[in-house]
């Protein structure tokens, strides 16, 4: 029987293995929520995806959360990322 895990709780135990302060690739990032919440623990995020609506989306909640000097997002894919962002 496949358990269901309320999101809430999926990011605090993401955010559990995560050392302090990480620096977090969000590949696909959508509606950044998950960016976001690890933003608000202070991590620094770069959030990227394919579409510019969804980075719009992003940046306008970042900067609602107040989280926008912990975030960074790019319109695009993994292979458009800054040398310096490679992984």
């Amino acid at each position: 029987m496949n358990k269901i895990i309320p999101m809430a709780h999926f990011f605090k135990i993401i955010n559990g293995v995560i050392k302090k302060e990480s620096s977090i690739l969000d590949i696909g990032c959508g509606t950044g929520s998950l960016a976001i919440y690890l933003a608000s623990c202070n991590h620094h995020v770069l959030g990227i995806d394919i579409s510019q609506k969804a980075i719009q989306g992003c940046e306008a909640y970042a900067q609602r959360m107040n989280v926008e000097k912990n975030t960074q997002f790019l319109v695009g894919t993994i292979n458009d990322l800054p040398p310096s962002k490679k992984i």
